[in-house]
C-alpha cells in the first residue's frame, strides 16, 4: 500500500491539530502523511486532490471533484465539515437520484456538529416569541413603558405545554431539537420521509459527545413519529394531519424535489393559487424553518401569517441567499417574523468536529489496514450520504 495521504481544507484551521491527534490515536499500521490548504487557495486545493485519500474539509471545494477519475483519482472518503450536501449534489456527472452516477468514494456529513447550537437558537426564538419579548424591545425603543401591554406580556404557554413538531426529527440535528425541547417537558412528535420497514428503527444512529450524554436519549424523547411517504395526496393529507394539534413547527429537512414547497407554495393545476398546508395549522402555531428555504415559498410564508394560519414565523433559511432587499419578507410586519442570515447552526468551540472525527477516522484507518489485506472496506461511517435519497 503506498502512503495514505490525509488532506484538511477547512476555514477551522484550529481542527489541523485535532485531525493529527485523532490520526496518531486511531494507530495506523499503514505509512500516512497529512496535507492541508486552505479552501480558497484553489491551485494547492487542486494539487492536493490528484494524491489525497480523505478529506476532511468544507464542501466549498465540492466542484473541483468533478470527473473524480482526473481531479482526484486516489480519494477514497470525504468528511464534510457541514451537514448540508447541496454542493456535493452539483458535481458532474450528477451523483444523486435512482439514475446518479455514484462516485467511487465515500461522503459523511458533518451532521452532529450543528445540532446543538441549533436547538438552542430554536428553543430561545420560540421562547422570546411566546413572552413577547420583541414586542417589549419595540415598546421600549419608543421611549414607552413595558407597562403599557403588561396584560399581553403575561400570557405566554411554558415550553412543558408545548406540542413541537419536528419535519426532519428522525436525522441527527432532528434528534438534538427533540432532547433538548423534552428537557424541557415538551411533547415532541417527529416526522420522517421514508416508511419504515417492520422492526427498523426510525432514528438514526448519533456520535454522541459528552455533554450530549447528560441529555434525555432521542428514543425517550419523541412521542411519536409519522412517514410522510405516499403519493401527492397521501403526502399531503399526512402533512396537514401532523401539522394541525402543533404549537411549534420545526423543519430541518434538507433540500430535495420531494421537500421543495412541502409546506406551501406548490402551484395548484388549472388554478393561480399554491398550496397551503399551513391552514390547518392552530393560528397560535409558530413556524421554524433551519432547514432549507425551499422547503416553502415566500409566498406561502407571507400568505400564511397574513391570513393568520400562524402566528409567527421564525426563518433561517431562505429561497435566495443573502436575502434580497426586494424579497416580501422584508414588508411585513416584524412582530409577525423573525429573519436571521443562517446562523443558527454555527459552531462556537475549535473542536467542534472532533466527536465526529473521533468515530470517522478509526473507522476509515481501519478500512485501509483491511484494504491492505486484500479485503473491502464498507464505509462504516457515521452521517454516509445516500445519493439515491439526497441527503
Amino acid at each position: 500500500m503506498s502512503k495514505i495521504q490525509f488532506f484538511v481544507c477547512t476555514t477551522h484551521t484550529d481542527s489541523i491539530a485535532t485531525v493529527k491527534r485523532i490520526i496518531e490515536a486511531s494507530k495506523p499500521t499503514f505509512e500516512w502523511e497529512m496535507v492541508s490548504a486552505h479552501p480558497t487557495d484553489t491551485a494547492a486545493v487542486k494539487q492536493h486532490l490528484l494524491t489525497c485519500h480523505a478529506i476532511i474539509g468544507d464542501p466549498s471545494i465540492a466542484h473541483l471533484l468533478s470527473s473524480p477519475e482526473k481531479s482526484c483519482p486516489n480519494l477514497k472518503w470525504f468528511q464534510s465539515t457541514f451537514a448540508g450536501i447541496d454542493k456535493f449534489l452539483k458535481m458532474s456527472p450528477p451523483p444523486h437520484g435512482p439514475t446518479g452516477t455514484r462516485p467511487k468514494f465515500a461522503v459523511s456529513r458533518g451532521a452532529s456538529l450543528f445540532g446543538p447550537a441549533m436547538a438552542e437558537y430554536i428553543i430561545g426564538t420560540t421562547i422570546t416569541t411566546q413572552r413577547h419579548i420583541y414586542q417589549l424591545k419595540q415598546i421600549q425603543s419608543t421611549g414607552a413603558s413595558p407597562f403599557g401591554i403588561v396584560e399581553q406580556a403575561s400570557t405566554f404557554p411554558l415550553v412543558s405545554q408545548l406540542r413541537v413538531g419536528i419535519l426532519g426529527g428522525t436525522g441527527s440535528i432532528g434528534q438534538d431539537i427533540a432532547r433538548r425541547f423534552y428537557a424541557l417537558g415538551a411533547t415532541v412528535v417527529g416526522a420522517g420521509r421514508k416508511e419504515r420497514k417492520e422492526g427498523e428503527e426510525w432514528l438514526q444512529k448519533q456520535v454522541e459527545s459528552e455533554w450530549d450524554k447528560r441529555l434525555p436519549k432521542a428514543s425517550d424523547s419523541f412521542s411519536s413519529f409519522i412517514s410522510l411517504e405516499g403519493d401527492d395526496a397521501q403526502h399531503q393529507n399526512k402533512l396537514r394531519a401532523f401539522l394541525k394539534d402543533l404549537d411549534v413547527i420545526v423543519n430541518v429537512l434538507p433540500s430535495t424535489p420531494e421537500t421543495h414547497y412541502l409546506l406551501g407554495g406548490r402551484k395548484i393545476d388549472g388554478t393561480d393559487g399554491f398550496t397551503e398546508p399551513l391552514s390547518v395549522c392552530k393560528p397560535s402555531s409558530i413556524l421554524v424553518n433551519v432547514g432549507r428555504g425551499t422547503v416553502i415559498s415566500e409566498a406561502a410564508v407571507c400568505s400564511a401569517l397574513n391570513k393568520g394560519f400562524i402566528r409567527h414565523a421564525i426563518l433561517d433559511v431562505f429561497e435566495e441567499e443573502p436575502l434580497p432587499p426586494t424579497s416580501a419578507l422584508l414588508k411585513l410586519n416584524p412582530s409577525l417574523i423573525t429573519l436571521t442570515p443562517h446562523v443558527s447552526g454555527i459552531p462556537q468551540s475549535a473542536d467542534f468536529m472532533e466527536s465526529l472525527l473521533n468515530f470517522n477516522i478509526p473507522q476509515f484507518v481501519r478500512g485501509m489496514e483491511k484494504e491492505a489485506k486484500g479485503g473491502k472496506w464498507e464505509w462504516d461511517l457515521r452521517y454516509l450520504v445516500n445519493w439515491e435519497d439526497g441527503y
